[in-house]
Order: structure tokens, then sequence, then C-alpha cells
């Protein structure tokens, strides 16, 4: 992660804590899937409360994403999470853990759910990137610190409610807020 996006990220998360934060970064990681995956914006859902947090599901193909961040060094994975991705991965869906810590040498890391021991609190520096998600997360994280660099001061001003403003501009369907 970039100095200036973490500084940005860490004055985000100064403003509006832990929970506005995680809806932030949901909504960033949503745009940076839009941009990346080039597909229609009605192939993305961005659940904001309940269920698995991201789900794409275009023509060639299908992801459910469940989304966790920190600033702190463990991470919480639910049982549900766990359910509501095997769930999906039973329908055809390719299931993603998102993970970022909000730190200077952090970035977005994508891991496969079944080769996680389902326990309710990780260590952050256990996880990685699965290898065969390695291009998707250099592709994310690159365009993810473009998107903070472009939003940071509207997000600092308005808070989410400004990304939910530029998901409904580019047709992007969220649910929850």
């Amino acid at each position: 992660m970039r100095t200036d996006t973490y500084k940005a990220l860490d004055n985000i998360f100064k403003k509006y804590k832990e929970k506005q934060t995680g809806i932030i970064l949901q909504c960033l990681l949503g745009l940076s899937l839009y941009e990346i995956l080039k597909c229609p914006p009605e192939c993305i859902n961005i659940n904001l409360v309940e269920g698995v947090d991201i789900i794409v599901e275009c023509k060639d193909f299908k992801y459910a994403i469940e989304v966790k961040t920190t600033k702190g060094r463990q991470i919480n994975i639910g049982e549900k999470d766990f359910e509501g991705l095997k769930k999906y991965k039973e329908n055809g869906y390719t299931s993603l853990m998102a993970i970022l810590k909000i730190d200077l040498h952090s970035q977005w890391l994508f891991i496969n759910p079944e080769r996680l021991e389902r326990k309710s609190s990780w260590n952050i520096n256990e996880l990685y990137t699965d290898d065969i998600y390695k291009n998707l997360s250099e592709k994310v994280n690159e365009i993810f610190e473009e998107m903070v660099s472009k939003y940071a001061q509207e997000i600092k001003d308005n808070g989410s409610s400004s990304l939910l403003e530029i998901l409904k501009e580019k047709k992007i369907r969220y649910s929850g807020k």
C-alpha cells in the first residue's frame, strides 16, 4: 500500500471508526472489481448489511466474496461467513475471502475459504493470497489505490454516502443502506 493510500484510509478510519470504514472499503473494493472485471454494472451486487458482501454474476464467471477489514492484528471470520460462501460455491460461484489490514505494508488478500480452518479469529500475519488469485489481487490492489486517491476527500467529507451515490451513477446494485 502506498503511503498516500495508507494516510487517506487512516484518516477515514479515525473519522468513521471500524464499522463505517468497513462499508467504505467494501464499496471501494466493489468499484475496483467493476473496473477490473469489465462486466456490466448489473452483474455486481454489494450487500452492506446481511449476506455475502459482494456477488458478481456475469456470463463467464461468478464470484461470492466475503470482505473483512481491520486496523488491528486479528480478523474475525464467523461461521455464518463460511456457510454463506459454501452455499454460493454449491451454486457454481467461486467463493473468496477478501481481507485488508489498514497498514502501510498491507494489500488486499484473496483467500479460498475452504483452506481456512473454521475458527473465529485469525492473526492477519498468518494469511496470504492463494496463488490462483495473485493476478486478481495485483490488479485489485492497483485499481483500489487509484480509487482511494480519487475519492478520499469526498469520502472524508461525506462518508459512505458519497460512494453510494457513485454506485448509483454507475448502476452498480447495493443493498442494506
